[in-house]
């Protein structure tokens, strides 16, 4: 099992989520860069608020330009497609949940 993202109110509710059960996302994460997607636990649970979408979108692009296959390109686009609805709302949150 890969690191599941789900985007959640404040009271926790999942409202929208995406799997990753062929683990497409965690070979592409940097490590130790002190990113804020260096920062994503593949083994326990990572999550970002409203005001950290901006920064955490600037980095996902670049992480998008990495040589990827088409299944990684539409994992990556479905998980930015909840960052931006979390960047636009308060009390939303994207929270990735490592296995």
């Amino acid at each position: 099992m890969g690191i599941d993202i789900q985007l959640q109110d404040e009271d926790g509710k999942i409202l929208e989520h995406v799997s990753d059960e062929k683990r497409l996302l965690h070979d592409l994460l940097p490590g130790g860069d002190h990113s804020l997607l260096s920062g994503i636990d593949p083994y326990g649970d990572t999550i970002f608020n409203r005001i950290q979408m901006d920064d955490f979108l600037s980095e996902w692009s670049k992480l998008k330009m990495k040589q990827m296959n088409s299944a990684q390109t539409l994992h990556l686009d479905r998980i930015e497609c909840l960052a931006l609805k979390c960047k636009k709302s308060v009390h939303l949150y994207l929270r990735f949940v490592g296995d």
